[in-house]
């Protein structure tokens, strides 16, 4: 018997002017079919812009079908006298965990939703500590959610939807934020809680290695469903999967460029038949998390680290701390850091979630501001100057949810909002705006739409522009490949090399995705418990079992295949 039953689903966008007029139409979603039986794990995957989300929202009457039908539990979305009953059946979880946080304290956020049920009091609270036990956010239970890292935000999210045992929850995109260990974490109680309960629950993703644990998957491309089956069939289908901007798991993309190299009809045949077998027992979990969890480039050899150009020190931090204060309790965020960035290098900054990467980040420009320690940034205190616009001109900063600094009514305007800030005039502004947003790919015909209609991976590539347009010395970016899809992934990882590599800008990056810090860094910074643990090569930390087991990180894809060739 199907839980949710979706008939014919079509959803338009109609895109408008800055004045309110429609300039034109747009499917998001188109035709599509879908069905999820009850105690049943289903994935949604697709690339970017594929229609993931718009449907997502569907599924609890967010949005209501431009035409079709969507059938949850016997209720149809479009009747309004079923809104109450139908969000009841299905839980949302967000990719922007603030989104959806609405209480004073981690355990007032969980206990909301609870209450709204009529839920004995005794009962929440059992409730309530059994949840951040499950979690893992035990210890945050009396917290202001505002204090909480981004990943801790996210596991609260999904705590409190999962308190309530909606009988289906929805996870957009829910994991994209977290860190490897979180990201387990998340995915383990969701399946537990399939087992345990029946609940049935829709993944909705852009990671390969996500559906392995599915029982049927829909693949999505221009709002329409492309390929659809058991993960081991669809997995299998490598060409087809690129084709629609989906990479597959890891194991899949080394067999296939086997396979590929095969001219014999037979051994192709069974190498495809081994390869299903192997992707079953990953489904089974027998080979262990690490093989499923990272979701890498296109395996290969990583590009050598280029040595900054010149001598030039253009970040020094001397003993460095934070400490957050939230309704009057205190908590050290950063204790006795110190490093020094030569300009032109390439950093990437690792670490669990909560281990104060963002926060470091943010000093760097002086949007977070302390009394512990010295640091200079390109020449400037950035501890004692009380005006730091010029500074801020030097440093481009990218946020780890984009919409965090979108605002304009337009892209254009908003790409265009940097560089007038900073002097230029407006036909100054207008070029460089342009000149940004065709760097980062984007079409015309999006410039005078808002910047908050468009998909998770476009607002990342706009607030990106936004930085570029003004042309920072200095690049931050915190999880700059959390939302993006294979293919946006590729071509960041492109432009940012570029920038590095050819105009000679300092890019430091916070990753929870090993594969990219292997791939891309020159130079790993590992925080642990708000302390500098490692500064030095990647390779040399991320290949060293013992310390990736210890600081909660992840071998980077190629670094485990190697290693259990040398094991075998």
């Amino acid at each position: 018997m199907s839980l949710i039953d979706v008939r014919h689903l079509t959803h338009t966008f109609y895109i408008k002017d800055t004045d309110g007029n429609v300039i034109r139409e747009r499917n998001a979603v188109e035709d599509v079919n879908f069905q999820a039986a009850k105690g049943k794990i289903i994935a949604v995957i697709g690339k970017n812009g594929s229609g993931k989300s718009t449907f997502a929202k569907h599924l609890n009457a967010l949005l209501v079908p431009t035409e079709g039908t969507v059938i949850i539990a016997g209720k149809n979305t479009a009747e309004e006298k079923q809104l109450l009953s139908v969000r009841k059946t299905v839980g949302m979880i967000f990719q922007n965990p603030d989104n959806q946080i609405v209480g004073n304290s981690v355990a007032e956020d969980i206990g909301f939703g609870l209450e709204n049920l009529g839920v004995e009091s005794g009962q929440i609270w059992e409730t309530i500590y059994r949840t951040l036990e499950q979690t893992g956010l035990s210890a945050y239970i009396r917290q202001n959610p505002s204090a909480l890292s981004g990943g801790q935000k996210q596991r609260l999210a999904v705590a409190s939807v999962m308190a309530m045992k909606p009988e289906c929850i929805v996870l957009d995109e829910a994991t994209s934020m977290l860190d490897p260990a979180g990201s387990r974490m998340i995915l383990k109680l969701v399946r537990d809680m399939n087992r345990k309960y029946g609940m049935t629950v829709i993944m909705i993703t852009h990671h390969a290695s996500e559906i392995v644990c599915a029982d049927y998957v829909y693949v999505m491309k221009d709002g329409r469903i492309g390929l659809e089956g058991s993960p081991e069939s669809v997995l299998s289908q490598t060409d087809q999967l690129w084709s629609m901007g989906v990479e597959t798991v890891f194991p899949q993309r080394i067999w296939h460029t086997l396979t590929k190299s095969l001219t014999d009809r037979k051994l192709q045949e069974q190498a495809v038949l081994s390869m299903e077998d192997l992707i079953c027992r990953l489904r089974d979990n027998r080979l262990g998390d690490r093989l499923i969890t990272g979701e890498a480039a296109i395996p290969g050899l990583r590009e050598m680290p280029r040595k900054p150009s010149g001598t030039e020190m253009l970040i020094q931090a001397d003993h460095l701390g934070y400490t957050y204060c939230s309704g009057g309790q205190k908590k050290q965020a950063l204790t006795d850091v110190s490093f020094q960035i030569r300009k032109g290098e390439l950093i990437a900054v690792a670490g669990q979630t909560g281990s104060g990467k963002s926060t470091l980040l943010q000093l760097l420009n002086g949007l977070l501001r302390t009394n512990e320690g010295k640091l200079i940034v390109n020449g400037i205190d950035v501890i004692k100057e009380k005006n730091l616009k010029k500074l801020r001109q030097k440093i481009g900063f990218v946020f780890q949810y984009p919409e965090y600094q979108l605002f304009e009514t337009s892209v254009l305007r908003d790409v265009m909002y940097g560089p007038s800030n900073f002097g230029f005039d407006k036909e100054q502004a207008r070029q460089m705006a342009i000149d940004a947003l065709k760097l980062m790919e984007l079409d015309e015909e999006i410039y005078e739409q808002s910047p908050l209609e468009l998909s998770g991976g476009q607002k990342k590539r706009v607030a990106l522009a936004g930085i570029l347009a003004y042309r920072p010395e200095i690049l931050i970016l915190d999880e700059p490949t959390a939302g993006l899809d294979a293919e946006g992934k590729r071509r960041l990882f492109t432009l940012i090399r570029q920038l590095n590599r050819e105009q000679n800008i300092t890019v430091i990056m916070v990753s929870h995705d090993m594969n990219d810090i292997y791939e891309l860094a020159d130079r790993l910074f590992v925080l642990h418990q708000g302390r500098m643990v490692y500064d030095g090569p990647p390779e040399r930390a991320l290949s060293d079992t013992d310390f990736v087991k210890r600081y909660a990180l992840e071998m980077p894809d190629v670094l485990s295949l190697k290693l259990a060739l040398s094991i075998s």
